[in-house]
């Protein structure tokens, strides 16, 4: 993701407030780096579906998310992670 990006830019002049800030930048950075995975795994051929499915399997790998309870990432609070380069 680039420093200067649509959704920083949004956040600046927004007035998004908890539990809804830190669950958006927790799902963003998280799908940032699901499509660091994909890339990493899937190389050319890497889509942002395959991004999606990869963080999913992050958050259930991590605990957040799971079919017994019905938590969706939306749902669940963040925990700031920033965003790493890949």
């Amino acid at each position: 993701m680039k420093d200067i990006n649509p959704f920083d830019r949004a956040l600046e002049v927004r007035n998004v407030r908890e539990p809804y800030l830190s669950a958006a930048v927790d799902v963003t950075d998280t799908l940032d780096l699901a499509w660091c995975s994909a890339r990493a795994v899937f190389e050319e051929n890497a889509t942002p579906e395959h991004a999606i499915q990869i963080a999913e399997l992050m958050l259930r790998a991590a605990g957040r998310l799971t079919t017994s309870n019905g938590n969706h990432p939306s749902q669940l609070p963040g925990n700031g992670t920033p965003q790493t380069e890949c």
